[in-house]
């Protein structure tokens, strides 16, 4: 499932791909269990919390959950921009290791691009 409840304060959460998901599901992981997550192994298999809560699916109808307080959480669209540009492209150099031809992304652009 997708979404994220927590059944002892009547949360649900919509979760939105990189807006404190992780952050977010270990919170209500924790209220809800009383104590922090952290990866387990069940049946010789590695379980994180997306295997507990779920990925999020774009368009994905959400289940009627009266009685509940539903919310998500949005980040500022510069900010997230920024954020991911400092994460991938300077701190882990996701774009200087991508393969372009493979991607079919022009030959041209910088490996190392600036902001």
């Amino acid at each position: 499932m997708s979404y994220a409840t927590c059944v002892r304060l009547k949360l649900f959460y919509f979760p939105v791909p990189k807006n404190a998901g992780s952050s977010v599901r270990d919170c209500l992981f924790e209220v809800e269990n009383g104590w922090r997550f952290r990866p387990m192994i069940l049946d010789g298999q590695t379980v994180d919390l997306y295997d507990l809560f779920g990925v999020p699916t774009a368009f994905k109808p959400a289940p009627d959950r009266p009685g509940y307080l539903q919310f998500a959480v949005v980040r500022d669209p510069v900010r997230r921009f920024l954020s991911a540009c400092a994460n991938k492209v300077l701190a882990r150099s996701v774009v200087a290791q991508a393969d372009f031809p493979a991607l079919r992304v022009r030959p041209d652009l910088p490996k190392n691009p600036d902001i």
